[in-house]
């Protein structure tokens, strides 16, 4: 007796049983490489860029979900970096700045300038000195005063000093205030945060 086979039902029951798995892609999700990009590879003393972060598998996918990334900058005195990307200009040079993740970094160089606003000098607040902490300018003159690192500073003008002095600038870690020195004399100030750390500018 001789039995048919019939040829289109055995190879619905071959597929049935998973002779071909469609679903299985071989995708390796495991971070491979790190980028870091930018609008802007440059920025001026006292202002921000964001930056942003992309962890990449090996054949160049870009992961959804690579985790947190950790940031970090080669010199925090000249661009320092938090933990959500954003570059802030302290002093002028050139800072390697790096995300990671899953142990893979990624870096960019970010150059910083000098500010280009249109004052005649800048005081940048470092770790706990003013730079340059002695300052003469003429009368009318603004004067920048640059903060960064993320290191709270304040500058106070002391009462002793000539009457005419400009407002006294509150803790900050970032940014650049202003200033305009509209009568003469020596106007000497302080970060009380950071005892010992003075300057002066005098107005002439």
């Amino acid at each position: 007796m001789r039995v048919r086979i019939d040829l289109a039902a055995l190879l619905c029951v071959l597929a049935a049983c998973g002779g071909s798995d469609s679903s299985s892609t071989g995708t390796n999700n495991s971070v491979a490489r790190v980028t870091v990009t930018s609008a802007s590879t440059s920025v001026t003393t006292g202002q921000s860029v964001q930056l942003q972060a992309a962890a990449l598998t090996a054949s160049g996918a870009q992961i959804a979900s690579p985790g947190i990334f950790t940031w970090s900058s080669s010199s925090s005195s000249i661009a320092s970096v938090d933990q959500g990307g954003r570059v802030t200009g302290v002093t002028p040079g050139q800072a390697i700045i790096s995300a990671s993740v899953s142990g893979v970094a990624g870096t960019l160089a970010v150059l910083v300038t000098p500010a280009t606003a249109a004052t005649k000098d800048t005081v940048f607040l470092l770790a706990n000195t003013f730079s340059p902490p002695v300052l003469t300018i003429a009368k009318n003159i603004s004067v920048s005063f640059s903060f960064g690192g993320n290191v709270e500073h304040n500058v106070i003008f002391r009462a002793t000093n000539p009457p005419g002095g400009p407002p006294n600038i509150q803790n900050r870690t970032s940014g650049v205030v202003v200033l305009t020195f509209a009568a003469t004399g020596a106007f000497d100030f302080d970060c009380t945060v950071h005892p010992g750390m003075s300057g002066t500018i005098t107005v002439k």
